[in-house]
């Protein structure tokens, strides 16, 4: 065999092999779109029901998404707001209103026998310790004298006395409360200093059974403390005489 049909023969081969490999490649391409083809045709196959089930399903979680991303958002606003506070200006109102419907006011308590009295503070010039007095004569009995407080004179009214109290025994603690009214001095003559007490006026009681109708004039209203009746003295009806 010459050289010449040898290499005619050895080309043949050699298409022959190119157009075999091509033919695998077509084969196997064609193998990889049926393949993917597969589950297509499968979808295809399904019932529209169990889509139309899908959607509905797919649509209710997406709502729940939003639900649960909604009300994180309100969480994390409602934890970032600051805590509303009351008006100052509330407040005051509220208490100023209060303080309309009450009339405080600060009492000094004082013993007399074996009963309770008392003046507002404000009246009060100060409080000494009880000491001989000069007599006066032609004054009534209750008017137990007068006495020099700072080149000033200050008449003294005993007030077991003029109250018709009865006499308690001697107290070593008796004391002269000086009260100055429209620029005179006068002393009351008590058995003993009790207390200060903030008082609401509007809540006094009138005088109990058993008050001596004669001594209601010198008397405002009672009130209770220490589960003591105290009576406030009418000042200006007291002093007078």
């Amino acid at each position: 065999m010459d050289l010449a049909k040898i290499r005619k023969m050895a080309k043949k081969e050699t298409k022959k092999s190119a157009s075999s490999e091509k033919i695998d490649i077509q084969e196997e391409a064609i193998e990889s779109l049926k393949e993917e083809a597969e589950p297509l045709k499968g979808e295809e196959k399904k019932n529209p029901e169990e889509i139309s089930e899908q959607k509905k399903q797919k649509s209710i979680d997406e709502k729940l998404n939003d639900v649960v991303t909604e009300a994180l958002k309100q969480a994390a606003v409602s934890i970032e707001t600051p805590v509303l506070s009351i008006p100052t200006s509330y407040i005051e109102d509220t208490a100023t209103k209060k303080q309309k419907d009450k009339k405080l006011e600060k009492l000094l308590i004082f013993k007399v026998g074996r009963n309770r009295y008392a003046i507002p503070i404000g009246e009060l010039s100060q409080i000494i310790e009880d000491r001989p007095l000069t007599p006066i004569p032609f004054v009534p009995p209750f008017l137990k004298g007068i006495f020099s407080l700072r080149g000033r004179i200050v008449g003294v009214i005993d007030v077991l006395q003029k109250m018709n109290l009865q006499k308690k025994e001697d107290s070593l603690s008796r004391k002269i409360i000086v009260l100055e009214k429209e620029g005179d001095l006068f002393g009351l003559r008590v058995d003993g200093i009790d207390h200060v007490v903030e008082v609401d006026l509007l809540s006094l009681e009138p005088p109990p059974e058993g008050f001596d109708v004669t001594l209601q004039e010198f008397v405002v209203g009672v009130f209770h403390y220490r589960r003591k009746t105290v009576a406030l003295l009418n000042l200006d009806a007291f002093l007078k005489f």
